[in-house]
């Protein structure tokens, strides 16, 4: 769009060019020339606009939007994977959020844990149990997560659920991928209190 633009101006430029030409021979003729071809001119100077803002529109909107998103990740650190996105959320009147401010579809994943001076990745279902940490220390992790939370399994038609906050929802999740029988332990834990 920008090189239209100056290829209007170069056209306006030349055209202005030619009708000094023009003007340079008769001292009379020059309101005439002035007149006529000058309003001819700026008719085709508005033309030439018109026909390049409607092809260069899409593009020029496009360029904004990847700037914007751009310039949204670097200082904000906010992703934005669709372009528009942004334009979408300008018409949100209302955004409803969790205690901790954040927008989240409540699936929550451990993907990497710290445990013995090691950050262990959560690569597999049973990362857990087959990983470099002592049989003590799985066992306080599987303890602390169950007796620090509220959320409870529920039975659907032949799977143990997990239900209530997405954090401890996850982590339940996590003791299940490792085939640990959190249900049966929840039912332990209450019978103990």
């Amino acid at each position: 769009m920008k090189y239209a633009f100056i290829a209007c101006i170069i056209v306006l430029v030349l055209l202005i060019v030619m009708l000094v030409v023009k003007m340079t021979g008769d001292t009379e003729a020059v309101w005439k020339v002035i007149i006529k071809d000058g309003l001819k001119y700026m008719n085709l100077i508005v033309v030439l606009f018109v026909v390049v803002v409607p092809e260069g529109l899409p593009l020029t909107i496009g360029v904004s939007l990847a700037y914007s998103t751009g310039r949204m990740y670097q200082q904000d650190r906010i992703l934005v994977k669709e372009l528009d996105a942004p334009e979408k959320m300008g018409e949100v009147n209302e955004i409803l959020v969790s205690k901790t401010n954040t927008i989240t579809s409540g699936n929550m994943k451990v993907a990497h844990f710290l445990c013995e001076d090691k950050q262990i990745k959560n690569s597999r279902k049973d990362t857990l149990l087959h990983c470099e940490l002592s049989e003590t220390t799985i066992e306080f992790i599987k303890e602390s997560i169950l007796f620090n939370c509220s959320a409870r399994i529920e039975m659907d038609h032949s799977h143990y659920i997990p239900v209530g906050n997405a954090t401890e929802v996850g982590l339940l999740k996590f003791l299940q991928d490792a085939d640990i029988p959190v249900h049966l332990m929840i039912n332990q834990k209450l019978q103990n209190i």
